[in-house]
């Protein structure tokens, strides 16, 4: 047993020192702070050494990475007469990481250089007790002490505090973080969330039961998988494995397992209100009739196409509005099939993941899922880039609060989700239900919260989901803005997301959504 752990402990810090060449030859964030701390004797796999000296070369020299630049420079060394056990494994080691080059942005860099910084500290000691056993061993009592003495632990300079108008590095970092987003949405909704979708984020939804949090959560997080980000979901007693399995088969293929589901059926479309009462004059419309009244689908007058030309060119112009198309009948999904899509959904994202942990309802709390994140990292070097958790609100209290108000106790789960994003460099987003006067209001605030309102001091960006039953009747959901930590906002301003969730589809388009004359009107029953 002692023996398999030893094997497993030399793979992982393998794949961390082969994640750090990686990390040196694409970053030139993880170059400028490993220059600091960097010493060829605490790494143990020889080509990395040298992979760590050329790109700490190229960096002095160019001030940034080398990226595909570093085959050139092992081509150089190899015709100077590079040795073949250091040659071999590099060659190797290159052609396997060839598509990192353009997956820069996807590198979560500065947690990749808080565990470099961790490992070489690690090492470093060590190191010392090493030699400091030996020189004990060999009665040298006072060389033990004066290695003792003279040991510096490798640290990074950044208890002094950033010098905010010459830092370039400090101020480089602070921008490409806070503008460049995990993953994006289309539409009008990718207006109001994508800016909020960063390393470091705490995203919320709020909705009233049964709205369709877990699907907007499920998009969320296979969007995000899609940009070729390593998710974890967490789903904790909302619905079971099989039952999320079933819905993620779903959304790979457009197609229901369920044969009621299978069947014709008219699907909503992004369309224009312009086009619909044929008042649009725009040479770029695609279509030269109105709907003429029409109601429903099947009375679409014939050669009636919905229109989004402008959509995305003239906002002033553009009049958000939807109609439907049909789809024909399909085949119910089977195992598979839905087999076959996720090997080849997955297959384009080499070394990414998309993980799913269920969990009974009541039996986990943010530091189990801390626990669980930290045992993916020890055991197979995998780490999120985005983490979801479906939902906040069912999480258990933390250990020692089990006595507190329940509102204490999500308080402190919220507090460690916070954390958990800040110190992984992740995104971390979640939901939460809305308190009673939600069930039937037309828009939530952030009036409407259950219980406690301390998820504001948390959250980096906090949605709302809303929806009455003609809405939903449509394929319809209204999404809109309660917080936001950075950037301003317009509480009117409404995404229409257009969804089929029979076909497995939450998220279709979105548009924005004209504003009624009154707030929080409630539906007339």
């Amino acid at each position: 047993m002692a023996e398999r752990s030893r094997v497993r402990r030399r793979k992982i810090e393998n794949s961390l020192e082969r994640e750090l060449a990686t990390g040196m030859i694409v970053s030139r964030e993880v170059l400028q702070n490993v220059s600091q701390i960097w010493d060829p004797e605490l790494i143990k796999v020889q080509f990395v050494q040298t992979i760590g000296h050329w790109c700490l070369e190229y960096f002095d020299r160019y001030d940034k990475a080398p990226g595909q630049q570093i085959e050139q420079i092992y081509q150089s060394y190899v015709r100077k007469g590079l040795e073949e056990d250091i040659a071999d494994p590099l060659d190797d080691f290159l052609r396997e990481i060839s598509e990192e080059y353009e997956k820069a942005d996807k590198l979560n860099s500065a947690y990749l250089v808080d565990r470099i910084e961790e490992r070489f500290r690690q090492k470093a000691l060590e190191n010392l007790i090493e030699d400091m056993q030996a020189d004990i061993t060999n009665d040298d009592v006072s060389g033990a002490e004066t290695r003792m003495l003279d040991y510096r632990r490798p640290n990074r300079q950044t208890t002094q505090g950033t010098d905010v108008f010459n830092d370039k590095e400090a101020i480089w970092a602070a921008y490409e973080r806070a503008t460049t987003p995990l993953f994006k949405y289309p539409g009008y909704f990718g207006r109001l969330i994508n800016k909020q979708l960063v390393r470091g984020g705490l995203v919320f939804f709020i909705g009233r039961a049964k709205i369709g949090k877990t699907w907007e959560l499920m998009e969320l997080a296979f969007r995000a998988a899609r940009a070729r980000n390593n998710v974890a979901f967490f789903s904790i007693g909302d619905m079971e494995e099989g039952e999320m399995l079933l819905r993620i088969g779903a959304r790979l293929t457009g197609r229901s397992h369920d044969k009621d589901y299978c069947d014709g059926m008219w699907m909503p479309v992004q369309d224009c209100k312009s086009n619909q009462d044929d008042t649009c004059d725009l040479v770029e419309r695609t279509c030269d009739i109105g709907l003429d009244d029409a109601k429903h689908p099947d009375e679409t007058p014939k050669g009636y196409t919905p229109c989004t030309a402008c959509a995305d060119c003239n906002f002033k112009k553009y009049k958000g509005a939807h109609w439907y198309k049909w789809r024909d009948p399909v085949k119910p999904l089977d195992k598979r099939d839905q087999y076959k899509a996720g090997k080849k959904f997955m297959g384009r994202f080499k070394g990414k993941q998309f993980r799913l942990f269920s969990h009974p309802n009541g039996t986990i709390n943010s530091r189990d899922i801390e626990d669980q994140l930290n045992a993916l990292e020890y055991y197979e070097g995998w780490v999120p880039d985005v983490v979801v958790i479906d939902y906040a609100d069912l999480l258990d209290a933390l250990p020692g609060d089990e006595h507190q108000k329940p509102r204490d106790q999500r308080n402190n789960n919220m507090k460690r989700l916070r954390r958990i994003g800040q110190e992984r460099h992740c995104l971390v987003c979640s939901a939460t239900q809305s308190d009673t006067a939600g069930q039937d209001i037309w828009m939530l605030t952030r009036k409407n919260f259950n219980e406690d309102k301390r998820l504001l001091d948390h959250v980096t960006a906090l949605f709302s989901l809303n929806q009455n039953a003609e809405e939903k009747a449509q394929g319809v959901l209204r999404a809109g803005t309660i917080l936001l930590r950075n950037g301003s906002f317009d509480e009117r301003a409404l995404a229409t997301i257009l969804s089929c969730r029979e076909a497995g589809k939450p998220h279709l388009s979105s548009y924005k959504y004209i504003y009624p004359p009154k707030k929080n009107k409630k539906e007339t029953k």
